[in-house]
């Protein structure tokens, strides 16, 4: 399967295109794949409220009632793409943890690569956080919080409950997200592809630098 390349970590990548996948997976399984691909897409673009699982059936090529032998409820899938998409991400996180701390400097910039690996995390997740539907939005969350509780930083500022630092994480968070779900806009003002490896750098070292030197004045 595909592998996304992260400095010292690789992490398997299935999520966006699902080739590569072993021929020895038998048909139910690369049935269960493509329904989370369709389902990845579907969600990403109309949304946890909007999308139907009708939709999701139609982008499969399959029939509605297949959906449930994999999947008993739209909530059930949801919560698969979610994983199939984040699981990843937690992964190399984790693997970058246990790097030695020279080697983990730019770790932040890890990130940006995954999110060109995968551009529908940006979009389902800020979908998410805005919704008023509460199954999506608390899913959502869940998953997020499980990515930035691999950060030693997120560890202690969750312990001594710091408004600061978790206003802090949440800028940072906006700025990994937000260049990509604000990519027309990106490339509007700057005549340039998001994947340009220009602007990709200036995003990287702008992570960095929120990662490192952001301070609020005053807070608690």
């Amino acid at each position: 399967m595909p592998r996304a390349r992260c400095g010292n970590v690789r992490v398997n990548w299935r999520s966006s295109t699902g080739r590569g996948m072993a021929s020895t997976v038998s048909k139910g399984e690369r049935t269960r794949e493509r329904i989370l691909r369709a389902a990845e897409g579907t969600f990403a673009r109309m949304g946890y409220a909007s999308a139907t699982l009708r939709e999701v059936a139609g982008v499969a090529g399959i029939r509605q009632p297949g959906i449930y032998n994999y999947f008993r409820t739209k909530s059930e899938l949801y919560k698969a793409v979610l994983h199939r998409m984040l699981h990843p991400l937690l992964s190399v996180l984790e693997e970058i943890q246990r790097l030695p701390p020279q080697d983990r400097t730019k770790s932040t910039t890890k990130l940006v690569d995954l999110l060109i690996a995968n551009r529908n995390i940006s979009s389902l997740l800020v979908r998410a956080f805005l919704s008023t539907n509460r199954t999506e939005r608390d899913i959502a969350v869940k998953w997020t919080m499980k990515v930035m509780a691999v950060s030693p930083k997120r560890r202690r500022s969750a312990r001594s409950g710091s408004v600061t630092e978790a206003l802090r994480d949440m800028a940072v968070l906006n700025t990994w997200l937000g260049y990509f779900w604000t990519a027309p806009i990106v490339e509007t003002l700057t005549g340039r592809r998001i994947t340009d490896r220009s602007l990709l750098e200036a995003q990287k070292d702008l992570l960095v630098f929120m990662n490192t030197q952001l301070r609020f004045p005053g807070g608690a």
